[in-house]
């Protein structure tokens, strides 16, 4: 219910409006308080009393302070809304009401169907606003309710590939109210024989079963306050534990979840742990390590708790290892990149380097993937390195290789050897493309001729045809074009026949003859029909 306070000094004027307010709005509106007498005293104490959402009021109520009037009751009580009445004469003051603050104004004596139509108008802004309400409030509740979906993404970002940084880390564990002391680790709880176990239950058993083994992993964290966690699959929980300065008490709180597990669910469970880190980036590479204990628990046995160390004690680097710089490694060399090819590589090795003692034949297993893949790349681009990529990489080093110092040493030499044979390889089709390009502005320079449509035709991109034609012609393509344009455009304007300036700029490639008025006399002194003059 929308309340209105009635402000004029005719007692007539306000029973009509107030007949007005019954017909058009009987249940919309309601009349709470009226004024005849024109003090400031009563008309603040009143709506200080009745709490008008509506003032309908006459210009002339206040006499020359009705105007101030009603920018203090926008100043002061914004979301009260006021509709102007006056006769045509006021005309200038109703206008200057709206300056001040009012929401609409109509003329006195006022018709029915105008003082409706302003009246639902300003009804229609309350209505709106209690919709954007009653939207705010449900959005509010379906946040509260969702923020727990947006609490799981981030932790699941938090444990998987998703690389965050430390600040934006923190930001969100505040955001969300946790708090991780480190170190950190996380552990993966996996329903054993899991098929096996939900074979014969309704589907709402088998989510029941999964949340069942949640509540008490999330209970014995959160009692401990020891960290959190949330389901990853229909059959696997994820832990994020921190403050845990030793693995053996690690060891012991998942032993106890392990078997509150099997007294209250019957059933058993196997948990993978990661290692402990005291960087919160880390646990990614934590919850990597869970997941390769469980890969192993066919070999070990269902129902146990695995710890990464048990089963790969000397495997220091399959986590952390920058296997996305191999990558990068690999399409560097391709394309003849030597200075960048050598710091990705001294990026891997220094990786390799931190891990301290290797796993046998792990060194030369990782330069030999990198090769190989090079010389796939490389036949994939069209390149013919087959007969002599042994030229560069010599297979039996690289199995023969024991410290990363050997394989710097090796890849370093055989990186330089084939960047110089991409490089010459590049400097041959480079040729080839800037003939070709040349060619091309000598027979079509009156033709739309784009570096970027003549390096797509090249099979090449309009950066490298670019550099290349700098570097072979030292000018650029647009100022190759722009030569052989100007100097037919110079032939043309010396001829015996008559040509207009628009025509002679069409001959010779320009579209637009401002362009190639403004090109020829960068580039020669003076305009066209200047030139013409002197020399035709």
């Amino acid at each position: 219910m929308v309340k209105a306070m009635l402000v004029d000094s005719s007692v007539d004027v306000v029973n009509l409006y107030k007949a007005y307010i019954k017909r058009g709005f009987d249940r919309g509106v309601k009349v709470v308080s009226v004024l005849h007498e024109a003090s400031v005293d009563k008309f603040w104490g009143m709506i200080e009393k009745s709490k008008p959402d509506i003032i309908i009021m006459d210009i002339r109520f206040f006499a020359l302070s009705t105007l101030r009037i009603i920018r203090e009751v926008v100043l002061s009580r914004p979301s009260t809304k006021l509709m102007i009445t006056g006769t045509y004469d006021d005309y200038d003051y109703l206008r200057a009401s709206m300056e001040y603050g009012a929401t609409d104004y109509i003329y006195k004596p006022a018709k029915p169907r105008e003082f409706e139509m302003s009246l639902r108008h300003i009804v229609g802004i309350f209505e709106e606003a209690a919709e954007r309400i009653a939207q705010d409030s449900l959005m509010a509740e379906e946040y509260q309710r969702d923020r727990e979906i947006f609490r799981y993404r981030f932790l699941t970002n938090l444990t998987g590939d998703v690389n965050l940084e430390k600040e934006e880390i923190e930001s969100s564990l505040n955001y969300f109210g946790m708090t991780l002391v480190q170190p950190f680790a996380v552990f993966v709880i996996r329903i054993d024989r899991f098929q096996e176990a939900i074979a014969n239950l309704e589907e709402r058993a088998k989510h029941l079963l999964i949340y069942r083994i949640f509540w008490i992993v999330d209970r014995h964290l959160t009692n401990h306050g020891l960290g959190y966690s949330f389901i990853s699959s229909f059959n696997s929980i994820t832990c994020i534990v921190h403050s845990q300065q030793n693995f053996d008490d690690l060891l012991d709180f998942c032993h106890r979840i392990k078997s509150e597990i099997a007294e209250r669910c019957q059933q058993s469970a196997t948990i993978g742990l990661g290692r402990l880190y005291d960087d919160l980036a880390s646990l990614r590479y934590s919850a990597k390590e869970a997941e390769g204990a469980l890969r192993y628990r066919h070999l070990l046995g269902y129902n146990s708790i695995i710890p990464i160390d048990f089963v790969e004690p000397e495997n220091h680097i399959t986590y952390k290892y920058p296997a996305d710089k191999e990558d990068k490694l690999i399409f560097a060399a391709v394309v003849g990149e030597y200075d960048y090819s050598i710091k990705l590589l001294e990026d891997i090795l220094r990786a390799l380097d931190k891990a301290g003692s290797l796993p046998q034949n792990l060194l030369p297993r990782i330069i030999m993937k990198i090769v190989i893949a090079i010389s796939r790349y490389a036949s994939e681009l069209g390149i013919d390195v087959e007969g002599r990529f042994r030229e560069f990489f010599n297979f039996a080093d690289i199995l023969a290789l024991k410290t990363t110092d050997e394989a710097r040493k090796m890849m370093q030499e055989a990186l330089w050897s084939f960047s110089r044979f991409i490089d010459a390889r590049n400097n041959e089709n480079s040729k080839r493309m800037v003939l070709l390009a040349q060619e091309r502005v000598n027979q079509f320079f009156f033709e739309d001729l784009k570096i970027n449509a003549l390096a797509q035709e090249f099979g090449t991109t309009g950066e490298f045809l670019g550099r290349a034609f700098l570097q072979m012609t030292s000018v650029s393509f647009k100022e190759y074009l722009q030569t052989k344009r100007i100097a037919k455009a110079k032939e043309i304007l010396r001829g015996e026949e008559i040509v207009s300036e628009e025509e002679v700029a069409a001959r010779v490639g320009y579209f637009d003859a401002r362009v190639f008025r403004s090109v020829f006399r960068r580039r020669e002194g003076m305009l066209p029909m200047e030139f013409r003059n002197r020399h035709g």
